[in-house]
């Protein structure tokens, strides 16, 4: 089990680095280490959960999302 259930939605990390955009993002694979999942534009990618995650990871932390304003 990778992240369980704090990792089963993220923000793409191919849209926010590519476009600028927060595009939610749902596991399609929950490895041992390693997430696989599919965006709502369909774009595939895995992140790799070597610390756990101790909160949602979607909505977005608002850091980020004032990072992509600048």
């Amino acid at each position: 089990m990778a992240d369980g259930k704090f990792a089963a939605e993220v923000a793409c990390m191919q849209c926010l680095l590519d476009d600028r955009t927060v595009v939610r993002a749902h596991r399609i694979y929950e490895g041992d280490e390693t997430d696989r999942y599919r965006c709502e534009k369909g774009y595939v990618f895995g992140l790799d959960w070597r610390s756990p995650a101790t909160e949602p990871q979607w909505p977005p932390p608002a850091d980020l999302l004032d990072g992509l304003k600048a």
